[in-house]
């Protein structure tokens, strides 16, 4: 039901590492290739220790769900110089998060699908993508990225072909997204924001 893997922090001081791993062919209701969830306890730190996700091919994992990669609740995840591409989920075709932070940075994301947010589905989060590259994704809102009361920065970064119903490129509500050196490009929605 939960993630093709599971890590659950709960005392705050465990860096995780995936260093050129491959996650593919997983499914799970949430996160189907993996899922995160940090838990704040008592002793535990009231800042989440981060999972690193480095050189990482993410392709082909479907979630009933939420997050068809990857999925997040009060985590904080670096992906870096990693491909997501042909992955699967409701809310978040690679990438669902929620209270969480998340940084990209020198990645790609290819042919992900999903209703809501079509490579990311980003809720009450804080994220910073850079140098990263959103092609071919599909949604019915955010063919790339969705975020609702989200603090969202592109920087360096380059939107394609793109498509949805609404919000070809990204689609926000709620939502502060600071933009600089980023392209959007032959994105298309049916309705409105291609």
């Amino acid at each position: 039901y939960i993630g093709g893997s599971d890590l659950f922090n709960d005392n705050g001081s465990i860096t995780t590492a995936f260093d050129t791993c491959v996650i593919t062919d997983n499914s799970a209701a949430m996160g189907g290739g993996v899922h995160f969830t940090y838990s704040a306890n008592q002793n535990a730190s009231l800042v989440p220790v981060p999972v690193i996700l480095r050189d990482c091919a993410i392709t082909d994992n479907t979630a009933s769900e939420e997050g068809g990669a990857l999925y997040g609740v009060r985590s904080y995840v670096a992906i870096k110089s990693s491909q997501l591409q042909g992955n699967e989920g409701e809310y978040g075709g690679a990438v669902y998060a929620i209270g969480s932070l998340w940084e990209v940075e020198g990645s790609q994301f290819t042919s992900n699908t999903a209703y809501f947010g079509g490579s990311m589905y980003l809720e009450g989060s804080d994220a910073v993508v850079s140098d990263s590259t959103f092609d071919d994704n599909h949604a019915s809102y955010g063919g790339a990225i969705y975020g609702s009361s989200v603090e969202l920065d592109l920087i360096g970064s380059t939107f394609t072909g793109n498509t949805a119903y609404q919000g070809g490129g990204l689609f926000g509500f709620d939502t502060i997204s600071g933009i600089s050196g980023s392209t959007f490009q032959e994105n298309t929605a049916e309705e409105a924001g291609g």
